[in-house]
């Protein structure tokens, strides 16, 4: 029962990736499964889920798939709203290292501030280097 309940789970998942318009960056990624084997996957659990900051997991979402970011806040009519005062530099620097602007880059390359964020994206250039030996170097 386990069994077929997996399979209909993941064939609900892959339907739902290929009818969606938005799927079509999900449709056969590859990952490694437990052996080691490159499959492709849709249901496979993604290693940036196990970040526990919700604004880190989202960040790094963002990295994987390509969401354009929020235009901000609007009005009721569209119309974007401007800020009443400029934001000082200090607000922007990350929380964690506090020596550069916190954004998508800073947290995947260079911030030593969260031993979490340095542990991943340690395993993601791991993965990155590994995968471009079995490529060839390209």
């Amino acid at each position: 029962l386990m069994e077929e309940i997996t399979l209909a789970a993941k064939l609900h998942v892959r339907n739902a990736i290929d009818v969606s318009s938005k799927g079509l960056l999900r449709r056969g990624r590859l990952h490694s499964d437990e052996n080691g084997a490159t499959v492709a996957e849709p249901i496979a659990f993604r290693l940036y889920l196990s970040v526990t900051a919700p604004e880190h997991r989202k960040t790094l979402a963002g990295c994987c798939w390509p969401i354009p970011p929020s235009p901000g806040p609007t009005t009721p009519h569209g119309w974007q709203r401007m800020p009443k005062e400029k934001i000082t530099h200090g607000w922007w620097l990350c929380r964690f290292c506090m020596m550069d602007v916190e954004d998508t880059l800073h947290a995947l390359l260079s911030c030593d501030g969260s031993k979490e964020l340095v542990t991943l994206y340690t395993m993601l250039w791991t993965k990155c280097r590994s995968s471009g030996e079995l490529m060839g170097n390209m």
